[in-house]
């Protein structure tokens, strides 16, 4: 067989100009994949690692003809700008197998690149460019890291289950209450259409938190949610069970969301001085200890000495210990 040397091999693989690193990963990925075979006898280049200065090319085991194999590699140097090529070129094998979807993204790229403009969801996304709304999250990642294209550039958003939310006003700025149990979510929004406020609070929206679902999904919410909610002046407050638990997903949700939070203070002083007048159950065993300090740290130091109190012998205060009672004085507390 007609060997050839190590700069034309360079030249036809359109590695000429690249850096030494890549020239010698693309040739000994393809003598590691039989498809090329250094000529012993040859010199090496006086390079380190050192490459041999000639090498023979091997026919496929495939039977793809040498016609066949040089119209792949033309077809690699003519995909969209965006698509690297470093990988493939190494690789070939690779490149036969994920063709068809390299060149759905080459597509996207030269005719509907503008699309990027605007973000979209991620299975929207997927659907535009592989006409499969599950291909971008169950089997693109592979590809993209061959194709040296980032997942972030796709400008998409991840989608979560929404959140139930209830706006007395769209004013901004507004105080946000996101709230972890359904009743007291239930029970406020009651009192809000009857007044605006809560503990003497103006409150503009109430956002139901779920739990620790909110760890998950929240950021995205604020981030897709009405604009009125998304303004940097909005005040959130959060408010939970007054436990290990509840304190940790307050302490995460602070951790996680761009805009200031603090506890909802006026709700749980209110469930402290409830829980003076009764016997408190046990705390759920095993719940994780997540900075509290950083909870405490927003209320006096006898209301913090209290809720310390509370937690050290595995007590705790439930949200729903407040109810509508609580906030329309005029009815009566209860």
């Amino acid at each position: 067989m007609k060997s050839r040397s190590l700069d034309e091999l360079l030249h036809e693989l359109n590695l000429a100009g690249a850096p030494y690193e890549d020239q010698y990963k693309a040739i000994t990925s393809l003598c590691a994949d039989g498809l090329l075979r250094p000529v012993r006898s040859s010199p090496p280049n006086g390079k380190k690692p050192a490459l041999h200065s000639r090498y023979v090319r091997l026919p496929k085991k495939s039977g793809e003809s040498r016609d066949e194999e040089a119209a792949l590699f033309a077809e690699l140097e003519g995909l969209a700008p965006e698509i690297a090529r470093i990988y493939y070129r190494m690789h070939p094998e690779s490149y036969r197998k994920e063709r068809e979807y390299v060149l759905l993204l080459n597509s996207f790229f030269l005719q509907k690149k503008h699309l990027l403009t605007e973000s979209v969801s991620c299975n929207e996304r997927s659907f535009q460019i592989w006409h499969d709304e599950k291909f971008l999250k169950k089997r693109a990642k592979r590809l993209l890291a061959h194709c040296g294209v980032d997942y972030a550039s796709l400008n998409v958003y991840e989608t979560a289950e929404p959140f139930a939310s209830f706006s007395v006003s769209r004013e901004t700025p507004q105080n946000i209450l996101v709230i972890e149990n359904s009743d007291t979510f239930y029970s406020m929004r009651r009192a809000l259409l009857r007044a605006p406020t809560l503990f003497g609070r103006t409150i503009g929206t109430l956002i139901y938190g779920a739990g620790s679902r909110i760890l998950s999904s929240f950021g995205d919410f604020v981030r897709t949610a009405d604009p009125f909610l998304q303004q940097e002046e909005n005040t959130f407050l959060y408010w939970g069970d007054l436990d290990y638990q509840g304190i940790s997903i307050f302490v995460q949700v602070m951790n996680d969301l761009s805009a200031p939070v603090s506890p909802f203070s006026e709700a749980y002083l209110t469930m402290l001085e409830k829980a003076r007048h009764i016997t408190l159950r046990n705390a759920k065993p095993g719940q994780r200890k997540l900075e509290p300090e950083r909870f405490f740290g927003f209320f006096e130091p006898e209301a913090r000495r209290c809720m310390e109190e509370i937690l050290r012998k595995g007590l705790y205060i439930p949200q729903e210990i407040v109810t509508i009672h609580d906030v329309l004085p005029a009815t009566g507390g209860a």
